[in-house]
């Protein structure tokens, strides 16, 4: 035998070969195809359960939020928390800041999520919320970020009207359930394909090698075998496949039924008598505060999920359900299921045998493409027992009532309570005195028909202002003509505060007016006393440090203002000029014309000084008569031209007597610092000054000599 001969196969074993490899090809392009499908089945059905579970629990949880009940919140939480694939659950606000934790860990930090998923999940208005899947611990976990939306539109079943705080549930589900599910789908198609690829493998070999069968007929037949699937609606042929899918069917109803598990475990966390159902009103499931109700008060409501009883028949009895109303509660229903309206609220009551109780029925669409809607009772009966208490407790209203008028008719100030429309509504006994009018004739009266008009136009303003803002005004003075008073004014004043309810608007205001003339009488005086006693302090000041006499500074003055100057001089070197000046034999004209003629010769000097040096100049006089002036800013050169010029002036005084004109002259001195000699203090730059005086002094006396 030649090796290098190919081998040759049989026709038979070339065919079956064939058939072989077409069966082995088209087993595994089937059953990829079929995993595929029903993954994506079980995964769109997954997704859809997990966005209605996200509904749920915003459902669940947006009153506890609008509410702000933090404790009831994390109890809620806590019991959610028990239901089945239900790894975490944690409320976040839209900074990141968890607001509540199933587990209890990190209320009051940030949360390590993305602040743009955060960010999409409560700007936009999306039914699934944003989802993505984590791998923990071997486990994958998908997370659903669920925005909690605004409640219902009715709004006067509202408590607060404070917006709702924008928060959003982030829930984590075990998806371990699921790739279990999908792994052993995956299992039993490989199974189920590869026993039938076998079976139909063993067939055409028998068929073959017997040759009962055409092969072309073989083939066909074999291709239409191949192409069955567990999913394809023909019927399975051997015992085995049909075991195959009966394990995989028993599986998939597990999963179903734990889907419905969790549908009533999460009604089951919600705090009201819950349920869902259908858009033909075909009651799918309810929780157990539901049922229980229901089979305690005689059946009032279906108590039994299902889908096979229809709550609009059933609650059409107006024996049961909402009694004389049904036909508004259906209605109102029926309009959510339909899109018509986006929530629905009713609140109606239960005459039930031993009591009554009032219920409040709230109705939210399910956001998936079947329709649907969760419907809930709020027991409302301890809300309606207080407002019973409140009406009972009119009585003592009244009694407050009684108080009030007492306090109107007794209080010394006028009280004044005016709607916002301005109308009088009460008035106390002072404020009707001070109008000159009666009480009667003030109440149910427009302010502006009982008010002067000079007083409307001034409180107009401000008590629309009041009004608008909501805001107190005070300490508004007036003075009003009254010819009843002593002077023929009065001076009232007023404060207006607003009445405000507890939402903030004005209810009213409360306008007070005092008459506080006798106040400002006693304070006009006090603050003319005021003026005197300072003019008084001043005229002291002045007679402490002026001379009598002349009117100049004296002695104690000229010696402060000179030690500030040299205080002056030696910060910053800017020269000052001292000036003494001495009347020349004024003993004689006291001993030949009197005191009197004395004293006018000293008056005439300190006006002849006054109006011949600078008003910045300082006068003084230092002694009987002696004078002194001060000159800043007065170097040896301008000092000089100074007293030439003054000089001049002095010498020719005249003074006017009973006996005529006598001629009157005086001896000056100066020292100007810097200047010569030098000196170091500004007493002995004063003691240069009377130096110098002293000397043309005696020359004076020395010409007079040599002239008599």
């Amino acid at each position: 035998m030649n090796p290098m001969r190919p081998v040759k196969f049989p026709l038979r074993t070339k065919i079956f070969l064939s058939l072989a490899t077409g069966l082995v090809v088209c087993t595994a392009v089937l059953t990829v195809m079929q995993y595929r499908i029903s993954s994506r089945t079980l995964m769109a059905e997954w997704e859809s359960k997990a966005g209605e579970y996200g509904r749920l629990m915003e459902f669940a949880f947006q009153s506890l939020v609008q509410s702000r009940d933090r404790s009831a919140l994390n109890r809620a939480v806590s019991q959610a928390l028990l239901i089945p694939g239900m790894k975490s659950i944690t409320v976040i606000d839209a900074q990141g800041t968890i607001v509540a934790d199933s587990k209890g860990q990190g209320v009051g930090s940030h949360l390590a999520i993305h602040l743009d998923a955060l960010r999409r999940a409560l700007e936009e208005d999306t039914d699934t919320g944003v989802t993505w899947v984590e791998t923990k611990d071997s486990s994958r976990i998908r997370f659903l970020l669920t925005p909690i939306k605004g409640g219902p539109s009715d709004k006067s079943m509202q408590g607060s009207t404070q917006p709702a705080p924008q928060v959003a549930i982030l829930m984590g589900l075990d998806l371990s359930v699921l790739d279990t599910l999908m792994q052993s789908n995956l299992y039993y198609l490989v199974s189920i394909n590869g026993i039938t690829f076998v079976a139909l493998l063993l067939m055409c070999w028998v068929a073959i090698r017997i040759g009962l069968v055409h092969p072309l007929h073989h083939v066909a037949a074999t291709v239409r075998s191949s192409s069955g699937s567990p999913l394809s609606p023909e019927r399975p042929q051997s015992s085995d496949e049909i075991a195959s899918l009966s394990e995989n069917f028993a599986k998939m109803n597990d999963a179903l039924q734990e889907s419905e598990a969790f549908n009533h475990a999460t009604l089951n966390s919600l705090p009201v008598h819950a349920a869902i159902v259908d858009k033909e009103g075909h009651l799918l499931s309810v929780n157990t505060a539901w049922e229980q109700f229901a089979r305690d008060h005689g059946d009032l409501f279906p108590c039994t999920g299902g889908g096979l009883i229809n709550f609009f028949e059933t609650c059409r009895d107006p024996t049961k359900g909402y009694g004389d109303r049904s036909q508004e509660a259906l209605s109102g229903i029926r309009a959510v299921l339909h899109g018509e309206a986006p929530s629905f609220t009713f609140e109606y009551m239960v005459a039930l045998p031993k009591e009554r109780r009032w219920f409040v029925l709230s109705v939210m669409p399910l956001q998936r493409p079947q329709g649907g809607a969760i419907l809930s009772h709020t027991d409302m009966t301890e809300r309606r027992q207080a407002e019973d208490m409140l009406l009972r407790g009119m009585t003592e209203t009244e009694q407050a009532r009684t108080r009030l008028n007492t306090l109107y008719a007794t209080i010394p100030i006028g009280l004044l309570y005016v709607t916002p429309t301005l109308m009088i509504e009460r008035v106390s006994q002072s404020m009707a005195q001070l109008q000159a009018r009666s009480v009667e004739e003030h109440v149910n009266q427009r302010l502006s028909n009982v008010l002067p008009t000079e007083r409307w136009t001034k409180l107009k303003p401000i008590l629309e202002h009041v009004l608008t803002t909501g805001t107190a005004y005070h300490g508004l003075e007036e003075v009003v003509s009254d010819p009843r008073t002593p002077g023929g004014v009065r001076i009232l004043l007023s404060h207006c505060d607003p009445d405000l309810r507890e939402d903030g608007t004005v209810r009213g205001i409360h306008l007070a007016t005092q008459d506080i003339t006798a106040e400002k009488q006693a304070q006009k005086e006090h603050e003319q006393n005021v003026r005197e006693l300072k003019a008084r302090n001043r005229e002291l000041d002045q007679m402490a440090i002026r001379d009598p006499l002349t009117g100049l500074y004296n002695r104690r003055f000229f010696d402060e203002a000179l030690t500030r100057e040299w205080q002056q001089f030696q910060r910053s070197g800017e020269a000052f000029t001292v000036i003494i000046m001495d009347v020349d034999a004024f003993k004689a004209i006291n001993d030949d014309y009197g005191h009197e003629a004395g004293d006018r010769a000293l008056q005439q000097v300190s006006v002849t000084l006054r109006a011949n040096l600078r008003e910045s100049d300082l006068i003084a006089r230092v002694g009987g008569d002696e004078f002194a002036a001060l000159l800043p800013r007065t170097d040896t050169e301008q000092s000089r031209q100074v007293v030439e010029k003054l000089s001049d002036v002095l010498q020719s005084l005249r003074l006017m007597t009973t006996e005529g004109e006598i001629p009157m002259s005086l001896s000056v001195g100066t020292a100007t610092v810097p200047g010569f000699p030098p000196v170091t203090s500004a007493a002995e730059l004063l003691r240069v000054a009377d130096k110098r005086m002293y000397e043309a002094k005696r020359l004076t006396s020395a010409r007079r000599a040599d002239a008599g």
